[in-house]
């Protein structure tokens, strides 16, 4: 009998912590909650601002490789059309 009392006196604190760590998971997050938003603001913002400096930079060279080809193309059709 006394072992059944002990048994469920653990099984009753196991069950009540895992209440209490819920509640702390809870505030912790209520409390965490605006910092994280602030900080998704704060990172889209930053995002936007150097978003233009990682765009060209790779348009650059991407275009510039290019230039060649299209000044070649340009070339062909322009004679294409005057040639005739």
């Amino acid at each position: 009998m006394e072992l059944l009392g002990v048994l469920f006196l653990l099984i009753l604190s196991i069950i009540i912590l895992k209440l209490f760590i819920w509640f702390l998971k809870a505030g912790f997050f209520i409390i965490t909650l605006p910092i994280k938003i602030i900080f998704a603001v704060i990172a889209a913002i930053v995002a936007l601002i150097l978003l233009p400096a990682i765009i060209l930079p790779v348009m650059v060279a991407v275009v510039i490789p290019l230039i060649p080809f299209l000044l070649i193309g340009l070339g062909i059709i322009l004679l294409i059309k005057y040639a005739t």
